[in-house]
């Protein structure tokens, strides 16, 4: 069995919850379920962010929302990861959470590939995963990802 590397995908390049996925867009989570590409999304924790029961609920009810639509259109929501950017937060922190989920789909961190909206998240994930391409919106990330599945023909 050959591991396939999830694709790591910024939940900023995704429309908020008012607005739907973009067709092009649910082409290309279908076709990653179709070759077995897992679908991770990364989100920046928020800057002392308390997870009280309002928060989590909305955040959840959000997910929620988010994997049906990508479901509706043929796709599968694999993972949502919420990772501490903060001024102050660990590199360790971050690189182990990237880590274990490397570790999750037996393939090695730098199999990774991160598509992120913001510099931030683009310079705190470089030496964490293998490839991080910094992207602008949701057509940019469609075009990304048809690329990426067409040149790795979806292995990992």
């Amino acid at each position: 069995m050959s591991a396939r590397a999830p694709i790591l995908v910024d939940r900023a390049l995704l429309p908020t919850a008012e607005a739907p996925i973009g067709n092009r867009l649910m082409r290309r989570f279908a076709e990653m379920n179709r070759l077995d590409r897992p679908l991770v999304l990364l989100a920046e924790r928020p800057d002392r962010w308390t997870p009280t029961r309002n928060r989590v609920d909305r955040a959840l009810e959000g997910q929620s929302r988010l994997e049906a639509d990508i479901q509706r259109g043929g796709g599968a929501l694999d993972a949502v990861l919420y990772l501490d950017f903060g001024l102050f937060s660990r590199q360790r922190r971050r690189h182990d959470a990237l880590s274990d989920l490397a570790d999750r789909y037996g393939v090695e961190s730098q199999q990774l590939i991160a598509l992120v909206a913001s510099a931030r998240m683009a310079d705190a994930l470089t030496e964490a995963v293998g490839v991080v391409r910094r992207l602008g919106d949701e057509a940019s990330l469609a075009v990304e990802l048809r690329s990426l599945l067409r040149e790795g023909g979806g292995s990992g």
